[in-house]
């Protein structure tokens, strides 16, 4: 290959490769973006856990759809109690970034490690002694099941604290 040959050729690349790491920056932008911002579905204090958006990477207690499902937290003995214990199983989980309660809804952000994207992990504490659950990742289509083991994993500290989680 000539000189010429080869400067046409990085010429050609560099008119691919800029626009497409371009693309790149942008997209990265937005996942950071969408990853730093809480979502508008979150509910508070008093109100109603979302539905799942259609994307596999949440789980709620309260879904139709199987891919979705699982199942409540269930309270045997003193709300009050289990209530606690949850707050106390959540504060030790690893990647925890932060987790609030007010009354009889908790909610926490947890942070991948590598990536650091963000998932919310809601709890509310409902009247029939169950604790409707829903864990989304803010973005991303998978999570690879991380949401639903996350939760699984909450309801087996809960247990093994000598709590009646179910």
């Amino acid at each position: 290959m000539t000189g010429p040959e080869r400067q046409r050729g990085r010429s050609a690349l560099r008119q691919i490769a800029v626009p497409l790491l371009g693309l790149v920056i942008l997209f990265v932008g937005y996942g950071v973006y969408k990853t730093l911002t809480p979502p508008a579905t979150l509910a508070g204090a008093g109100g109603q856990l979302a539905v799942c958006p259609p994307r596999p990477s949440c789980v709620y207690s309260g879904a139709g759809e199987a891919r979705h499902r699982i199942a409540p937290i269930r309270v045997e003995g003193d709300p009050d109690d289990v209530w606690r214990e949850v707050a106390t199983a959540l504060l030790q989980m690893p990647h925890l970034e932060r987790m609030s309660a007010e009354g009889d809804y908790m909610h926490a952000v947890f942070v991948s490690p590598i990536v650091r994207y963000r998932d919310d992990l809601e709890l509310k504490l409902r009247s029939d002694g169950e604790i409707a659950v829903r864990s989304a990742s803010r973005f991303g289509y998978y999570d690879f099941d991380v949401n639903r083991e996350r939760v699984e994993r909450l309801r087996a500290r809960v247990r093994q604290a000598g709590g009646s989680a179910g």
